[in-house]
């Protein structure tokens, strides 16, 4: 695709921080300062305001845009035609020069899937942009989890002082492990122990995390007891809970595997992507997953008679 571009200077007021792609988060206190004594290295990547005639939206440069005065005239390279589907490529690049932190980075792949949906269908958008951006569909998911984990994080702390702000600073490992957590009701009281604990070893927090999801875990709220029964509580069929386990476990395994060997053969010839064959076996994994589902709803009813046969 050829692009039209202009080098020009405009005064800094024409200038606005993009509504398409995410704010940054952190920002660098010495940058004034270096660009009063080196000037401007680059200028910043514009494009005409899709809003405001004659103005124009900033595609890369927000953290520069921010050192000037609204007077100044600022050095711009206008993109002439960018859609808002492709000023995410372009600012990409500055993600590439500047090592972002995985919040920010979660947030921007976020951003941009959800416009490539907008733009060519939300059909294989994730696929698209991980080309796009040179990562990896694993990698993209990832993210996505990050990015839904501070939006669930965002809601609960809805009214209150606690912004999580600690946890912006964390690595993609940790945010990951952490995302995990999402739809169990330790969520929020690990995401503070983090929080609080930044220099936790990410093996101790996948140690936290695999507590919390564990088959035992998940089950024994399925057998709700009465405070003030009597009678001795009911307890759970520990022989189907191991079994379930092994099952789940030997899924995941597979699975891993399997995608794993999906994601070498896609690198080694990405023109033929095998589309069909990993969605041929993304069902067979959702209906053994069905099927694991279909036990564990009937557990409770099990666990249920036992009990009656024992009284």
């Amino acid at each position: 695709m050829i692009i039209n571009r202009k080098i020009e200077r405009v005064p800094a007021r024409k200038l606005h921080l993009s509504n398409t792609l995410p704010r940054r988060v952190c920002y660098d206190d010495d940058i004034r300062e270096s660009m009063s004594k080196d000037g401007v290295q680059q200028p910043l990547i514009v494009r005409p305001h899709p809003k405001i005639s004659g103005e124009y939206e900033i595609i890369d440069g927000s953290m520069r845009y921010r050192a000037f005065n609204p007077d100044d005239l600022v050095l711009v390279d206008v993109r002439y035609g960018i859609k808002d589907s492709e000023i995410f490529k372009i600012s990409d690049m500055s993600f590439r020069r500047m090592q972002r932190i995985a919040f920010e980075r979660a947030e921007f792949l976020a951003s941009w899937v959800r416009v490539e949906s907008r733009a060519q269908g939300k059909r294989g958008a994730q696929a698209r942009v991980a080309e796009k951006a040179r990562l990896t569909e694993g990698e993209i998911s990832q993210y996505l989890a990050i990015h839904r984990m501070f939006t669930r994080l965002k809601e609960l702390s809805a009214g209150t002082s606690e912004t999580f702000d600690a946890l912006k600073n964390q690595g993609i490992n940790k945010l990951y492990e952490l995302s995990r957590l999402i739809g169990t009701p330790a969520f929020l009281q690990v995401a503070v122990q983090l929080a609080e604990n930044p220099r936790m070893p990410v093996r101790e927090l996948r140690r936290i995390v695999d507590e919390e999801t564990s088959t035992e875990k998940v089950l024994y709220p399925l057998v709700e007891e009465d405070p003030f029964e009597t009678e001795p509580p009911k307890t759970i069929d520990y022989a189907k809970v191991t079994q379930l386990t092994q099952e789940i476990q030997e899924i995941d395994k597979d699975a891993r595997y399997n995608l794993a060997a999906f994601e070498r053969e896609i690198k080694r010839e990405p023109e033929k992507f095998l589309e069909n064959e990993i969605s041929k076996e993304l069902q067979k994994i959702k209906r053994r997953f069905k099927r694991l589902q279909k036990d564990l709803a009937r557990l409770p009813d099990r666990l249920a008679a036992k009990t009656e046969l024992t009284h």
